[in-house]
């Protein structure tokens, strides 16, 4: 897909949640315009939320854009409330760990690069903070995901039992692990 645009929303937590205090997220968007005689921009704006379309911006002429994937970067040792945890670095986990979430992509947009995109921006923003390991959770039978994360080098760390997920009521899922170099 061409005319991808790749745009960073860099914050540190603040709110309720103490955990996500001491953590550093940083939001990707991918948007392309809403161009009426592009196929993923017309489908992808009948398919979302009108929150999901940007405006034009006057000043340096970009024109109205639809969001069409995100993802956050979550820099610290842990996600909160999370029960897989990376296993690496053993030293400095604040700072050199860093677990990706929210990683979606409009219907139809899919199967185009958007995410490979998205994911591959992330990992160079990822180094750019210090970031030595990447972790993303993908569910066990999320097979199109997982072919993604193999593609761009993630590898199984670790994985929830089908018992375990049960108990928690959600899908059974793996924690992938990158080294960035």
């Amino acid at each position: 897909m061409t005319n991808i645009t790749l745009l960073h929303l860099s914050c540190c937590c603040i709110g309720l949640e103490p955990d996500y205090q001491q953590m550093k997220v940083v939001g990707l968007i991918a948007a392309i315009p809403d161009d009426p005689d592009c196929p993923v921009a017309t489908q992808a704006g009948r398919e979302m939320d009108l929150s999901t379309k940007l405006p034009a911006d006057p000043v340096t002429g970009t024109p109205p854009q639809i969001v069409i994937g995100t993802l956050d970067i979550n820099q610290g040792s842990v996600l909160p409330a999370e029960e897989l945890v990376g296993r690496l670095p053993t030293e400095g986990q604040a700072t050199r760990r860093a677990y990706l979430s929210n990683v979606c992509v409009a219907t139809a947009a899919r199967r185009q690069g958007v995410a490979a995109a998205l994911m591959i921006e992330a990992e160079q923003v990822a180094l750019d903070m210090g970031v030595q390991h990447m972790y993303v959770h993908v569910i066990y039978d999320n097979t199109a995901a997982q072919r993604l994360y193999n593609s761009l080098g993630y590898e199984q760390e670790t994985e929830e039992t089908e018992s375990f997920a049960r108990a928690l009521r959600r899908p059974r899922r793996l924690l992938l692990h990158k080294q960035l170099t």
